[in-house]
């Protein structure tokens, strides 16, 4: 289990247009709760994460709206040229997400995204891995109501760099659950 807080900030989508706001804040703070099942080859993750968030529109007169979102992320590590995930392996990662959302402005638009992103990718060391893929998204939007839906394509790109410098035998041991 995780917490944390962001702040996310948004650009303009109309760069010049002086009756709207260049920027605007999005405050956000989050848990996350991450259950592993480990295979032979392979692991397997559900990562629940509930985000409390404030956003507002580009426009001046704009309030504040708040909006909690309730995200589930399946996703598996599969080596494809070793046995296991380790330096070396190529690996490929089936990872599905689905971002719901609620609140008093959330009426007819529940579904805020669903993101589908098969990627591959390539352990270069225990604290390095790179991957990448094409991640399909689509979802509702808040207004002006649910009945219009969005979709996009978008190239991802990633870089896992682990900052845990401890040797291996300084690590927490594995946690069995049978003898």
């Amino acid at each position: 289990a995780t917490a944390g807080g962001v702040l996310r900030l948004d650009w303009t989508p109309r760069p010049g247009d002086t009756t709207i706001a260049n920027m605007i804040l999005e405050p956000r703070f989050w848990h996350e709760y991450m259950f592993i099942m480990p295979f032979e080859r392979f692991m397997v993750y559900h990562r629940i994460r509930i985000e409390h968030r404030w956003t507002r529109s580009f426009n001046f007169d704009y309030e504040w709206i708040f909006r909690n979102r309730w995200r589930y992320k399946i996703y598996a590590s599969i080596p494809l040229n070793k046995p296991k995930l380790v330096p070396g392996a190529w690996y490929f990662v089936p990872d599905v997400e689905i971002i719901m959302q609620s609140g008093r402005p959330v009426v007819d638009s529940p579904l805020e995204d669903l993101r589908i992103y098969p990627q591959l990718g390539y352990i270069v060391n225990p604290r390095l891995k790179l991957g990448g893929g094409p991640m399909y998204t689509t979802g509702q939007r808040l207004n002006p109501g649910g009945f219009q839906w969005r979709q996009r394509l978008v190239l991802r790109v990633n870089a896992y760099v682990s900052l845990d410098f401890r040797k291996f035998e300084n690590k927490i041991p594995d946690i069995n659950f049978s003898d």
